[in-house]
């Protein structure tokens, strides 16, 4: 017994002797020196402050102080390290970690550094290759569980040449992951769940082009990995960044290096648009797993974006993403991506405009972008529209709502310098037509420079039609409503153009469809559009009460009863365009009332006559225009006018007129220029210019009433009946005129009495050209065909009587 006694003392003491040793002895030497052994020849150490562990509690290890250093400026350090495992599990072939947490980790790198540290690796790895044999290969275990793990705090700080990121109280939460099955391996039988906390970030990026920073504080991001059909799905439940800021500043450094670097990746873009979609599948199926978000909401974000020409901020901006999905069966990122998000922003200022209260709520699924809404306040008014887009090039574009409200629209412009230009040319043309006293120069240079305008237009035109094929297949509108919209178009600090209360109200328009913009023979029946302004002012000018009424017709437009006030008159239009096959109908009809002839004066600053005077006129246009024919031929119909009486300043008329009834002397080229560019020869002769002759005697002509009728077929202008009555003549025209041709066919001109008999007439027959040679060139004495019976009295050709002026007319 006494044997057995000491044995068994001997054995305690061994024990407590032991479990002594076990707890007193410091492992942080011996470990350090195997790791110090382990690592020889890498470009990196690694020391431990301090280690904890025990044989009684193999499954605990503590480690404290961690640091890690590489030879490039690379560090990391670790304050505290715990690991929890279950060792028993081991003899199952499982590994069951019940804890491992980490400390404080602060992070420091450059990216300089790591790239040295890569190619260190690399080359020791080279210098010292390892064979793993199949037996090394086999592992012990199939199963991993760890039930938590944790890591308290992370500060990454990083530098690059360019650009640099920190994290601030990066927090990391691991619960409950299993992998099922080690070998072979598959990420999908990962599960667990996640969080991420993020008290401060701040990213920025400084290049010659621009300088972007980003911040963000308080964010938070929670998920879990489930198993998936093929991949395992990342679910992250929530990402928010309650009661923080995220601010992103974006700011150009070089005007010319942005233009590069925008026209660099505009190559790119279109590079990567030739790329066929099997990359994107490519890129989707190399995606380690699938990714699903319920919820993305951050708060009160604040953008801002700064060039030398634009400064853009937003401000209290939130962004909600729910049920954002990736389909990995799906070839391409548009078609993969499925998301429904919501953005609102209290203030956007985009220089020199300010918008409020921006609303946007869009949904993306498989291409199709669906706007259900958008809105803002802008211009003391509000703005909201709902539309639907097809991703896919060329795009389909479904506008179902535009209204504009309240809104008062300043619009700063360039000077409008086009009419200026266009009236000092033709003031140049003028007086090179003074000077030589022929127009031929003048016309020839217009005609080369109508002709090179219309070159110009059709490939624009063309232009157009090939961009609108290339981006958009189909753009439909199915209502615009705008309504007490006041625009002010501001040159400096004049208002050059002022539009109040313009309402709108469009509906069922489809501009573009199959790649191409609308045509007269795309349109069809059932399309209203109804505008209406209160006043337009520009310059001295105003019109009140504009009112449109229009509506489709089968291939063509209606108007009705639109138009407009001014003053104490008013003009009235109903009309009609249409067009079947290669014909444009066009049946119009104006009433014109009391309209100021004197609110025109300043439109025509640069005319040597100026009207006056409140004009009545009546006109009615019924007119074919083949559109293969380039004008004027093709072109068939009538044109009607009368007006009652108004006043013409700077050309006395009557005192040309009289003056050659009373001597017959007066040069011909005062009344044929009246003839030329009377309301006759101005559409024959293509706005020929005033002659010098005819402005020596300025004054003031009071037209009594002007009467027109044409009459068009083959491009062959026919005048009937066509009077002007001035205060002391009475004028008639009548005879043909071939327009391609550019000539006169026996086209006569008379100063009528009383009676409508001819006191005196004159013949035109011939082309323009020789007719302007006789005007332009002969003052007075004996003149030959084109022009004949010039100052000669017309013969009576009965006793007692004259005959009539006018054929088949008593008067």
């Amino acid at each position: 017994m006494r044997l057995l006694r000491v044995l068994i003392s001997a054995v305690l003491f061994l024990i407590v002797a032991f479990v002594t040793v076990d707890y007193v002895y410091d492992r942080t030497k011996l470990t350090n020196q195997l790791v110090q052994d382990a690592l020889e020849g890498y470009p990196f150490a690694v020391n431990i402050g301090h280690v904890e562990h025990h044989f009684l509690e193999l499954g605990q290890l503590t480690l404290k102080n961690v640091r890690w250093q590489d030879d490039f400026g690379n560090s990391l350090s670790l304050d505290e390290f715990r690991l929890n495992l279950n060792w028993q599990a081991l003899f199952y072939g499982a590994v069951d970690i019940g804890a491992i947490a980490f400390g404080k980790l602060n992070v420091t790198v450059n990216q300089n550094g790591l790239d040295k540290l890569e190619r260190a690796l690399q080359k020791n790895a080279a210098a010292n290759p390892q064979a793993t044999s199949d037996a090394d290969s086999q592992l012990l275990v199939e199963r991993v569980y760890l039930q938590a793990l944790t890591v308290a705090e992370i500060n990454l700080d990083y530098t690059d040449i360019d650009k640099s990121l920190s994290l601030e109280n990066v927090h990391i939460q691991l619960d409950d992951w299993q992998l099922s099955q080690i070998m072979p391996f598959d990420l999908n039988n990962l599960t667990g769940s996640l969080l991420l906390t993020l008290e401060r970030g701040h990213y920025q990026q400084n290049t010659k082009v621009e300088t972007i920073s980003a911040k963000t504080q308080n964010l938070l991001v929670q998920g879990e990995i489930s198993k998936g059909q093929l991949k395992p799905l990342l679910e992250i439940n929530t990402i928010k960044n309650a009661n923080s800021v995220t601010k992103l500043t974006i700011e150009a450094t070089d005007g010319q290096a942005q233009t590069e670097a925008s026209t660099d990746a505009a190559s790119q873009q279109q590079s990567a648009t030739s790329i066929s979609s099997s990359v994107d599948e490519d890129q989707i199926a190399a995606l380690p797993l699938d990714i699903k978000v319920k919820k993305l909401s951050l708060q009160d974000n604040h953008i801002e974006f700064t060039t030398a020409e634009r400064f853009v901020t937003v401000d209290a901006l939130d962004i909600n993403l729910t049920d954002f999905l990736i389909d990995p069966s799906q070839a391409d990122w548009l078609s993969a991506v499925q998301a429904q998000m919501n953005l609102a922003a209290k203030d956007i200022q985009l220089s020199p405009y300010h918008l409020k209260e921006f609303q946007l709520n869009l949904e993306l699924a498989k291409r199709e972008l669906d706007i259900k809404h958008f809105a803002f306040s802008a211009f003391d008014g509000t703005f909201e529209s709902l539309a639907s887009v097809t991703l896919s090039q060329p795009y389909q574009v479904d506008i179902k709502k535009v209204a504009m409200q309240n809104m008062v629209i300043e619009l700063p412009i360039a000077q409008p310098s086009g009419s200026s230009e266009l009236n000092s040319n033709e003031l140049k043309n003028d007086e090179k037509v003074e000077q030589s006293g022929r127009p031929e120069a003048s016309e020839n240079a217009l005609k080369q420079s109508t002709d090179s305008a219309k070159s110009e237009a059709a490939q624009a035109n063309e232009g157009v039609d090939q961009l609108v094929a290339q981006w958009v297949a189909s753009l439909n509108i199915q209502n615009l409503t705008l309504s007490n919209i006041d625009l002010l178009l501001v040159e400096e600090s004049t208002q050059w153009l002022v539009a109040q209360d313009i309402n709108l109200e469009l509906d069922k328009i489809t501009p573009i469809e199959n790649g191409r913009l609308l045509r007269q023979e795309d349109i069809k029946p059932g399309h209203n559009l109804v505008m209406s302004i209160h006043n337009i002012k520009h310059l001295t000018t105003e019109i009140r009460d504009i009112n449109l009424y229009a509506e489709t017709i089968a291939r063509g437009v209606k108007l009705t009863d639109s138009g407009f006030t001014m003053d104490d008159g008013a003009v009235r239009l109903n009309a009609k365009v249409s067009k079947q096959n290669n014909i444009i109908k066009v049946k119009a009809h104006s009433d014109i009332q009391k309209l100021n002839l004197a609110r025109f004066q300043p439109y025509l600053a640069d005319s040597k006559i100026m009207p006056e005077g409140a004009l009545n006129a009546d006109s009615t246009v019924d007119l074919s225009i083949d559109n293969q024919k380039q004008l004027p031929a093709g072109v068939n119909g009538t044109v009607d006018l009368t007006t009652d009486g108004f006043t013409l300043n700077g050309l006395a008329l009557d005192k040309i007129l009289d003056g050659f009834r009373a001597s017959q002397e007066t040069s011909l080229f005062d009344v044929g220029t009246f003839l030329v560019t009377g309301p006759v020869g101005m559409i024959a002769m293509q706005f020929a210019q005033l002659g010098a002759g005819a402005m020596q005697l300025k004054g003031t002509t009071v037209v009594q009433q002007i009467e027109l009728h044409l009459d068009i077929q083959d491009s062959q202008l026919a005048v009937e009946n066509t009077r002007v009555k001035t205060k002391d003549n009475h004028l008639g025209f009548y005879g043909q005129i071939d327009l391609p041709q550019q000539a006169f066919k026996q086209f006569k001109f008379g100063l009528l009495d009383s009676d409508g008999c001819a006191a005196i007439q004159q013949t035109l027959d011939g082309p323009f050209s020789k007719v302007r040679d006789v005007l332009f060139n002969t003052t007075s004495g004996a003149v030959t065909s084109p022009i004949s019976n010039v100052l000669r009295k017309a013969q009576d050709t009965a006793s007692g009587g004259c005959k009539a002026f006018f054929p088949n007319s008593t008067k």
